[in-house]
């Protein structure tokens, strides 16, 4: 991974929990050089430890590009109906 770039859209505090809103773009290199860019929204839930110190408790993220289709059915694979 590199450019990561974060973007906190909103940040609400309730007491000893937080929750963080954003959106993110980060550049991905495959093995073979190719570099794909990603794009999306993510949401991250912080809890305040027994010291007063914030830490990443859970998050989710999601790209905003289309799923990527799944390959073609092999018609010659075993177990397979032409």
């Amino acid at each position: 991974m590199r450019n990561v770039r974060l973007t906190t859209g909103e940040l609400s505090t309730h007491g000893n929990e937080a929750s963080e809103v954003g959106s993110y773009e980060i550049d991905m290199q495959a093995p073979d050089g190719t570099v794909a860019h990603d794009h999306g929204k993510y949401i991250v839930l912080w809890k305040r430890d027994a010291k007063g110190q914030w830490k990443w408790h859970r998050d989710i993220y999601n790209s905003d590009l289309p799923a990527t289709p799944a390959p073609p059915a092999n018609p010659a694979a075993p177990g397979s109906t032409p």
